[in-house]
């Protein structure tokens, strides 16, 4: 297949998704907020670009706004229909987004499947910043702890059969104190369920503060390929929890929020099993005679 001719718009609004992403996270890295990007740009083959970009935060609560964009041209000899979305969801602890794109254009005078000028683009960007601070009601300030962070993505990334879908996830949680810390997932196979977990230790001590941020990226990309539609999308969600691993150790954050990894309920052991299941039997006689003597 030739090459295909991507469009100049897309590459400079990824750059400068790019770049309000990295200003974001040291902007962030010790204040407290949620913070989002959503921008979706399509070109139907004109040169006539139409973008539309929602940027937000950081603040303590926000509606993440969704961008969209759509485009068509039609002549005698060349049609085209365009479009690209992007949308998502901000909170302490969690982020979840959605981009798809789609193309479609016909020129009668070239060969089905050569390159024409035209893309669609979409970009989600979502990111939560807190302030951690370490506790311990036995254990002296200055006493070293052990936070275990982990981080969860759970990702659906679709594509058509067009040739030139690209689509990607990456995901990220920082600690920054008197060391750094990162964690990262990232994926860009197409037709593929990313659903990956990571973990990893901080090292610190009772009374330090720390800044926390976690954050989830997502794009996809099309280009007109002639006479194929193209289609693209990605539907993640993204979790972060924090939890000690020293006895006696606590934590408080500046948000309220608590990013401790939900706990699992416990499961009955055979033993209490038997023996609930005799007393509802023995519950049963009992009124079974009651009910014999009246």
């Amino acid at each position: 297949m030739p090459s295909l001719k991507i469009s100049l718009i897309s590459f400079f609004v990824r750059a400068s998704m790019i770049a309000l992403a990295v200003f974001f996270t040291q902007a962030c890295a010790f204040g407290d907020g949620l913070s989002y990007i959503t921008t979706a740009s399509t070109d139907a083959g004109d040169g006539n670009t139409v973008v539309q970009q929602f940027i937000g935060g950081p603040s303590g609560s926000l509606a993440v706004l969704p961008a969209a964009a759509n485009a068509s041209i039609s002549s005698s000899s060349f049609s085209a229909v365009s479009f690209a979305n992007s949308s998502g969801g901000v909170q302490f602890g969690s982020v979840d987004g959605a981009v798809s794109v789609a193309f479609n254009g016909f020129d009668s005078g070239l060969p089905v499947g050569s390159g024409l000028f035209g893309s669609s683009s979409a970009v989600f960007f979502g990111q939560w910043a807190d302030t951690l601070t370490i506790n311990s009601n036995t254990l002296a300030i200055g006493t070293p702890v052990s936070l275990l962070f982990t981080l969860n993505a759970n990702t659906s990334m679709s594509c058509g059969n067009g040739g030139s879908e690209q689509v990607g996830t990456s995901a990220g949680f920082e600690a920054f104190g008197s060391t750094n810390f990162n964690l990262s997932l990232s994926g860009s196979q197409c037709n593929s369920a990313f659903q990956q977990s990571t973990t990893g230790i901080y090292d610190s001590t009772v009374g330090s503060t720390i800044g926390i941020v976690g954050f989830l990226q997502l794009t996809a990309d099309v280009s007109n390929v002639n006479g194929v539609g193209q289609r693209a999308s990605v539907d993640p969600s993204s979790s972060f929890f924090i939890d000690s691993t020293t006895a006696n150790v606590s934590y408080t954050t500046a948000s309220g929020f608590s990013y401790l990894t939900p706990s699992t309920i416990a499961t009955p052991e055979p033993s209490s099993l038997t023996l609930l299941g005799a007393g509802l039997l023995g519950m049963g006689f009992m009124l079974k005679k009651k009910v014999a003597m009246a």
